[in-house]
C-alpha cells in the first residue's frame, strides 16, 4: 500500500516536513513507486528490526512529532490534523488503534468477548478503523504520532527496566 499511503500523506490538511520509508528486508522493489515522489528518504535495512526498530529511527529527526506508520495504514485526509490536536489536549502519544489489556490476561487471542478490548480496529461490522472517542489504551497500534523528545525518555525507560522487551505500556 506504499504508493496508497503516499498519496494520502501528501493530501493530509498538515503536511509533514520530512517522510521517511523505512523497508525491512526485501519483499518488494519500491523504487518505482519512489521515483513518482521527491522529496522522500528511503531507509532499507536487510535486517527486520521488528517493532522497536521503527521507533528507534525517531532519534534522527529533526521535528517537533514523528508519526509512523504501518505499512498496512491508509490515513484520512485529517488524522495527521487531528493526532496534533488529541497530542496537545492530552499530552499523550496518540495511535490509529490499540489494545486494552484484561487484567491478568495477556493472550486476548484465546477471549471469545476480544474484539471489545481492540480500540479503533477493524470490527466484524466495518471495513476501516474507527474510534467513537478518544480512549486510552495499554498500547498503540498501527500509526503512532509522538512528540519527538518524548523518545529520550522512552528509551530511557526501557534501559531502567531492563530492556525494551519489558516495557509495553504507553
Amino acid at each position: 500500500y506504499l504508493e496508497e499511503q503516499l498519496k494520502s500523506i501528501f493530501t493530509q490538511t498538515i503536511r509533514p516536513s520530512a517522510i521517511w520509508i523505512i523497508q525491512y528486508e526485501n519483499h518488494f522493489n519500491v523504487n518505482s513507486i519512489l521515483n513518482k515522489y521527491s522529496g522522500l528518504e528511503y531507509l532499507y535495512s536487510s535486517l527486520n528490526l521488528k517493532y522497536f526498530g521503527r521507533f528507534s529511527f525517531g532519534n534522527h529527526a529533526k521535528t517537533d512529532y514523528i508519526w509512523i506508520l504501518d505499512d498496512d495504514v491508509i490515513p484520512g485526509i485529517k488524522w495527521l490534523e487531528n493526532s496534533l490536536a488529541a497530542c496537545e489536549r492530552h499530552d499523550a502519544i496518540v495511535s490509529s488503534a490499540g489494545r486494552i489489556i484484561p487484567r491478568g490476561q495477556f493472550y486476548l487471542r484465546y477471549r471469545p468477548e476480544n474484539e471489545s478490548y481492540f480500540v479503533g480496529d477493524i470490527t466484524k461490522n466495518t471495513s476501516y478503523n474507527f474510534c467513537q472517542e478518544d480512549t486510552i489504551v495499554d498500547f498503540g497500534c498501527n500509526g503512532w504520532l509522538i512528540k519527538t523528545d518524548w523518545l529520550e525518555e522512552f528509551w530511557a525507560q526501557s534501559e531502567k527496566l531492563g530492556g525494551i522487551k519489558k516495557w509495553v505500556r504507553f
